[in-house]
């Protein structure tokens, strides 16, 4: 058994890793999805504002707690108040279900990578994937055999992650994050380059800039963004908490926040996005259908969109197929890797059972609960798990975190950690934010929305005597002001960011703004759920695969809480904190 903590070789490793657990399968065909959805431009600019009120926060808030404690999430809530570890194992339990249909998904790009030399999946990419490949059965019920060939490829997934996350901090997750991450952000280079100088590409593009400005008054354009920048962070899984517990104790985590949603927010969604959207307008050329035909949402993006697209290239589309599912597997293969190795530190750092025993029991059973995802019927339980997942769980823990910090534990406590470390302070980063940044945002956002709803008064003008312009023009004058609102939002969130004592903007946004969102997506996901059933599926099978996760998860997290972890474990908890504490104030006082 190993008698101390694991620890990172280096600020540079941690950051990769962190990147790369941020950087998954959802940035390539969800975000695309979304932004084509809601119009690109309008759609980037509210994804700007979500990275900056909420997703950077909140990574800050995650990267504070694991730091300040120096333990993964279940004993830092637990240094909080005994009664809270509770709220760090639900994260811990529901990765380990993650983890089990991601690897399975990362087991489909596997195959895919294969097929790519020859472009085995043919003309009709839509059959094959669901049919010949899936074998998608007609019912959620319906599961029949495992196929094979998903089969050996989930295989290969786990011996991989279990090859990796064996070795230990610095030689498995760090070392394998410098290695692929180079990697990755090489191939998405060459993917953006290519997709981007593409004949009809600027189609594409256009279809990807584009601003629908008449759309940002939707809610739902705005619970899309908010739930996108939160789950495609990382925030909510307890990851964050876990990998800044393993940095030496004079380390700046808020700059290291900054660069990490730059990285994913920044470079592998918006920049990336370049890329994709440039194919599918080659893809809108070569075919003679409109981009609303080419452009879809999930795993039809990545493995029957795609394919398309790259079957028709006009040189080496074997290559760039290649490239396509090599940069896909990298990026779901980090993610997996950070998922598994904070599950084995949640349950090591409790346990103190022998590290090697925590990562082959973790990967034996995730690749063992992975065979239902395998049969026939897998990518609908796949779905229904991912749902019940994504739209309960992760957004209670959000708000939990920020409710604890911000209320129970008390923010200040961890803003005067943060700023304790050397480098960039929380005031300096969120003070530039909230008082310059957000309210250009938002009147920016004010702006094309009194634009937008002049144009319909003006329009309606034009045709007075036709039935109903009347009324028409009255209901474009009518929300008039709302962006009168916004831009007087503007001006006091400038006003309150000059005069605003210390570190007041980041505890606003953690102790109110981050929870309020956060529950509106929850609200709104479940009031969904009671108007009618998810995917249209039966609500029999909603039950017993989503509803029957979350009673799993929330039934473990308890037990788990309540167990009793190694007799060591308290007297370490002490001894670390007074050592920490001395080693801060020593540091402070040099």
């Amino acid at each position: 058994m190993e008698a101390t903590r694991a620890q990172w070789g280096s600020r540079f490793g941690f950051l990769l890793a962190s990147i790369g657990s941020a950087v998954g399968l959802g940035n390539i065909w969800r975000f695309n999805y979304l932004a084509y959805k809601w119009g690109g431009g309008t759609f980037i600019l509210v994804y700007i504002f979500a990275i900056l009120t909420a997703a950077l926060p909140i990574l800050i808030l995650e990267y504070g707690l694991g730091h300040r404690f120096r333990r993964v999430a279940p004993l830092a809530f637990r240094k909080i108040g005994k009664p809270l570890e509770v709220i760090g194992w639900l994260p811990a339990v529901q990765m380990f279900f993650i983890v089990v249909y991601y690897c399975v998904i990362l087991a489909w790009v596997l195959n895919y990578l294969f097929f790519a030399p020859g472009l085995s999946w043919g003309e009709d990419t839509n059959s094959y994937f669901f049919n010949s490949f899936l074998k998608l059965s007609d019912s959620v019920w319906s599961l029949e055999t495992v196929v094979p060939v998903i089969l050996l490829a989930l295989f290969a997934v786990w011996f991989l992650n279990w090859v990796v996350i064996i070795r230990g901090l610095q030689k498995g997750m760090e070392f394998y994050a410098k290695l692929l991450m180079p990697i990755l952000v090489l191939l998405a280079i060459i993917l953006i380059i290519r997709g981007v100088t593409l004949p009809g590409s600027m189609q594409g593009i256009q279809a990807y800039l584009t601003p629908h400005w008449e759309k940002l008054g939707q809610p739902r354009l705005w619970v899309d963004a908010f739930s996108q920048v939160f789950f495609s962070i990382s925030a909510g899984f307890g990851i964050m908490i876990a990998f800044a517990s393993f940095l030496p104790p004079r380390t700046n985590v808020v700059s290291a926040g900054l660069t990490v949603a730059l990285a994913n927010s920044g470079f592998f969604e918006i920049i990336l996005g370049f890329g994709s959207f440039g194919t599918l307008g080659y893809l809108a050329m070569k075919t003679g259908k409109p981009m609303e035909e080419v452009v879809t949402s999930g795993i039809g993006f990545a493995f029957v969109v795609f394919p398309e697209a790259l079957s028709q290239l006009p040189f080496a589309p074997w290559l760039f197929a290649l490239f396509f599912f090599l940069t896909l597997f990298i990026a779901g293969f980090t993610s997996s890797l950070s998922l598994v190795e904070a599950v084995v530190a949640t349950f090591w750092d409790k346990f103190r059972a022998a590290r090697a025993r925590i990562v082959t029991a973790v990967c034996l059973s995730a690749f063992v609960l992975g065979l239902v995802i395998v049969t026939r019927a897998g990518l609908y339980i796949l779905d229904i798990i991912d749902h019940y997942i994504t739209a309960y769980v992760l957004l209670f823990v959000g708000v939990a975190e920020c409710i604890i910090v911000g209320w129970v534990w008390g923010v200040d406590k961890l803003i005067a950690h943060l700023d304790r470390q050397p480098g960039m302070r929380v005031r300096a980063l969120f003070g530039t934010i909230v008082t310059y940044i957000v309210p250009l945002i938002l009147i920016v956002i004010a702006y094309f929305l009194a634009q937008t709803n002049l144009r319909g008064a003006l329009s309606t003008l034009a045709a007075a005597g036709e039935p109903g312009a009347q009324m028409s023009f009255m209901s474009h004058v009518a929300v008039l002001w709302v962006p009168a609102l916004i831009v007087v939002l503007a001006l006091a969130l400038f006003g309150w960011g000059l005069a605003s004592p210390g570190n007041a903007e980041f505890a606003m946004l953690i102790k109110f703004w981050i929870p309020a969102v956060l529950t509106l997506i929850f609200y709104q996901g479940w009031f969904g759920e009671f108007k009618e059933a998810y995917g249209g599926y039966p609500w029999a099978a909603l039950t017993f695969f989503g509803g029957g996760v979350l009673l799993h998860i929330i039934t473990l997290g308890f037990l788990l809480a309540r167990s009793r972890g190694h007799p060591s474990l308290e007297a370490d908890l002490a001894r670390e904190e007074e050592e920490f504490a001395e080693g801060l104030d020593s540091g402070s006082a040099g």
